[in-house]
Order: structure tokens, then sequence, then C-alpha cells
């Protein structure tokens, strides 16, 4: 009689949640505390023997704060299938640096949150989590920077139509008739502004 292996993937043993099965048997999993670490075998999940990737036993202390939620989210919605946000992000190829799957070496390189009305952003909304991608923001600012985002450039710089439309005081409208092949057009800015002031 054939061995029935059941499925693990998306479920959450105490901190662990299974991400895939992997060779030999074992399991990818994610931990609560936002590292991704390997069960070797499905009864170490199943039995409760395998609880976490090891944190349990070396905490950092900072599980509550804001900053470690959104460490925790941000690699959840790139590596498990299973979370809200995948299909914008893992399932698009968006990936978190390896070295991020560190908390700790995460905050060394962004630095901590400016305020807790700041969130993390991608510098360019189809790449990846990365130290030369990210950056802190504003939560009203980030609504801007989406993939559906219309990016521009003006005097060699690029950036979000909506980001110039505030910076210059006139409507996203208004400046979207100003923009050619994906520029800005200096004089038909400079008319706009002029017809508004």
């Amino acid at each position: 009689m054939p061995i029935i292996r059941q499925d693990l993937t998306g479920r959450k043993f105490k901190r662990l949640t299974v991400v895939k099965k992997i060779e030999k048997g074992g399991w990818e999993c994610l931990c609560d505390c936002g590292n991704t670490t390997i069960a070797k075998d499905s009864h170490s999940l199943t039995s409760g023997k395998r609880k976490s990737c090891g944190c349990i036993n070396k905490p950092h202390g900072r599980h509550g704060e804001k900053i470690y939620k959104i460490w925790k989210n941000m690699r959840a919605r790139c590596n498990c299938v299973k979370s809200s946000g995948y299909n914008k992000y893992g399932a698009r190829g968006v990936k978190v640096a390896e070295r991020w799957s560190n908390f700790l070496l995460f905050v060394e390189d962004m630095g901590e949150m400016p305020t807790p009305q700041h969130s993390i952003e991608r510098i360019d909304p189809n790449g990846n989590y990365e130290p030369s991608n990210c950056k802190w923001i504003p939560l009203d600012e980030q609504k801007w920077n989406k993939s559906s985002s219309r990016i521009v450039e003006y005097k060699g710089i690029r950036n979000n139509l909506n980001l110039w439309a505030q910076e210059f005081g006139v409507t996203r409208e208004s400046l979207r008739r100003c923009v050619v092949n994906e520029k800005i057009c200096e004089n038909k800015l400079s008319a706009l502004i002029e017809r508004q002031t």
C-alpha cells in the first residue's frame, strides 16, 4: 500500500507557516519572526517538535514594534503563497534581498523608521526589496508609487506624474497634457503654470 503524503503548504504549526515542499521530504517555512527555515520532515511540524526558526530561544525583543511588522509582512508577501499580497509581489517575481532574511540586518541597512507614519517604499515599484531600491516614506506619499503609476521625467529626474503635479501645484490631468515621450515639456509646463497664476 503506497504512503500518502499530506500537503502542508499554507498550514501553520506554532510560529511556522509552511511555504512549500522541498527536496528530500523537507518543508520550507516562514517563521512569525520573518525568517525562513527548513523543517526536515512533516513529523517535526505536525508533532509540535519544531516550533520556530530558533528565534524563540534568541529573541531580539522587537516583535511588537511596527518596523518588525513591516519587515515580517514584506517577507510574507514575497515568499508565502498563502499571503494576501503574494499575487502583487511574489507571484510577479518581487524578491527580498537574501541579507534581509535577518531582521537585524534589515534594520542595519534601512535604519530606524523616521516616524510611525512611515512605511517601506520600493523606489522602482517593479524592483526587489533590497537596500539600493528601498527607503522610508510617509504613508500619505506611498499611495503614488504603484506598478500602475505613470512615471515621467523632468530635468533628468524620474518621478510619479501625481507627485510632479503636486510639486508644481497643478492638477494631474493638466500636467498629463504637458508630457511628450514620457518627459515633461518645459515650455508646456511654463505655459500651464503661467495660466494658473
